[in-house]
């Protein structure tokens, strides 16, 4: 019989941390990956404070990971032992994987002796270090403009060269810098799959992003293309080096890929250097997409408002 293998979490401001570590725990789970999100309410109960990211938000995100089998909204985080191993026990679960952070603190334990009473595992896993949600808080509250992600251990993935283009399959190209990734990027991504059977993703380099925007990302371009690989529908990602204002480059590179059809956001149909790239990408026989953005969703809005009181979730 398959374990039924739970991860729980906030999953705010999600990070190469929390994808390294779900990713960890995919590899011991030997049955479906659960995800459990732990709710506003109870985040603020817990922490003090509501998570930037509403809850139906970080479920939506946690859920369009690859090799998440599931996710769904928990009812308590589990430091509230007695109502974690009810709801555990209801969802099924036989094996339960915690931040090795958890394991010797005395609701850990706690946490742990209550479940292996009811026959359900508790194993642990290394969380990465000198990273988490509350550490980019606490940084964009001071510098909200600067980088602030340290640099973590590169992923040998991202090294890996582009596999050769299938026959008869339309594949499909989406730009942008995809800082502090959230649902308005995946809904972006996920409607670009749409339009072919393979996604490539053109991430902005820290170099390019700084020429472009006066200030560079969060997050480095590597954990970027590190997160946006984790998705279901995303194929693979490349770094961006040179700005697609310079059409004739652009032109180049595009069609070096092998691409059918570029993908972009309807914000941008009327800029020039977007319609002198599309008419050059036109004569090439390559096809321009615009698709509308997700309202009420961006980077810009995040940095601003992490610096301002919370009254509730803004997303």
């Amino acid at each position: 019989m398959n374990e039924l293998t739970l991860v729980s979490g906030v999953f705010d401001l999600f990070h190469v941390g929390h994808l390294r570590y779900l990713q960890q725990a995919r590899a011991l789970a030997t049955g479906p990956l659960l995800v459990g999100v732990v709710s506003d309410a109870e985040t603020q109960r817990v922490k003090g404070r509501l998570p930037l990211i509403a809850e139906q938000q970080r479920l939506e995100w946690v859920s369009a990971l690859g090799g998440v089998d599931a996710a769904r909204l928990q009812p308590t985080s589990t430091t509230n032992i007695a109502e974690a191993v009810d709801w555990i026990q209801a969802w099924g679960v036989t094996q339960v994987i915690q931040g090795d952070t958890w394991q010797p603190s005395p609701a850990g334990q706690a946490l742990e002796n209550a479940l292996k009473q009811c026959g359900i595992k508790v194993r642990y896993l290394p969380t990465t270090a000198c990273i988490s949600s509350a550490y980019l808080r606490q940084q964009l509250a001071v510098a909200p403009n600067s980088a602030v992600c340290p640099e973590l251990p590169s992923n040998s993935q991202l090294d890996l060269p582009l596999k050769p283009k299938q026959a008869n399959r339309i594949r499909v190209l989406a730009t942008g810098v995809f800082d502090l990734p959230h649902h308005g990027h995946l809904r972006f991504l996920q409607q670009a799959a749409q339009q072919g059977d393979e996604l490539l993703v053109g991430v902005a380099s820290d170099q390019l992003t700084y020429a472009n925007k006066g200030r560079y990302p969060v997050f480095t371009g590597p954990q970027r293309r590190e997160l946006l690989q984790g998705l279901k529908c995303v194929d693979a990602t490349l770094t961006i080096e040179q700005s697609l204002r310079a059409t004739k480059p652009s032109v180049a590179w595009i069609e070096a890929l092998k691409v059918d059809r570029l993908v972009g956001c309807t914000e941008w149909q009327k800029t020039g250097h977007w319609q002198r790239l599309e008419s050059a990408l036109k004569q090439k026989g390559m096809e321009v997409i615009y698709l509308p953005p997700t309202p009420d969703i961006s980077t810009s809005m995040l940095r601003q408002r992490i610096v301002a009181p919370l009254k509730a979730p803004i997303f």
